[in-house]
């Protein structure tokens, strides 16, 4: 009834709920750091939707982006970085697609300005290329891109009518980090 919603976390072999986020708000869509020393989650509060990190051991949050309205969290490799869709707002960032760390959350940068859509999917295993859903038109693609925003090659394609990708002949290196569905 008091409109606010927090994250909760479980063992894997059931027992009580330990509660993770408590600041006033709406927070969801946890995603962890694939080092599991941080869980990522995105917070309404205030009319801005922000992206926030909180030590999985516990301790204090840290808000990552600006005030805007920020979507899509995406962990590199490293377990520091992670790239994330800001989308058009009254206030806030510029849209695109933007980089933040968790060790210096004040540099976020901007390296895809929203244009035909850019949400972050998946990093590659080394850490150098995100790969990014562009919108075309009526169908999505996915693209490789160097972390100053340079268009590598297409990763894959929605197949027209289907629920799933295809991969490019250079895109097939990625089919484990692109959910194909």
């Amino acid at each position: 009834g008091t409109g606010n919603v927090d994250i909760y976390r479980v063992s894997r072999v059931g027992g009580h709920p330990e509660r993770v986020t408590i600041a006033p708000g709406q927070d969801g869509f946890p995603s962890w750091s694939p080092d599991g020393h941080h869980l990522a989650y995105i917070r309404f509060a205030d009319e801005a939707t922000n992206i926030w990190a909180i030590p999985s051991s516990g301790g204090l949050a840290v808000q990552l982006t600006r005030e805007g309205l920020n979507q899509a969290i995406c962990w590199a490799p490293d377990s520091d970085h992670m790239a994330y869709a800001s989308v058009p707002g009254e206030s806030g960032e510029k849209p695109g697609l933007w980089l933040t760390s968790i060790s210096r959350p004040g540099d976020a940068r901007l390296i895809l300005e929203k244009n035909n859509g850019n949400y972050p999917e998946a990093w590659s295993r080394d850490g150098n290329e995100i790969l990014v859903w562009n919108n075309e038109g009526k169908n999505w693609a996915a693209y490789a891109y160097t972390l100053d925003g340079r268009r590598l090659f297409k990763v894959a394609d929605e197949e027209p009518g289907e629920s799933f990708v295809k991969f490019t002949e250079k895109g097939k290196k990625y089919a484990d980090r692109i959910y194909m569905g």
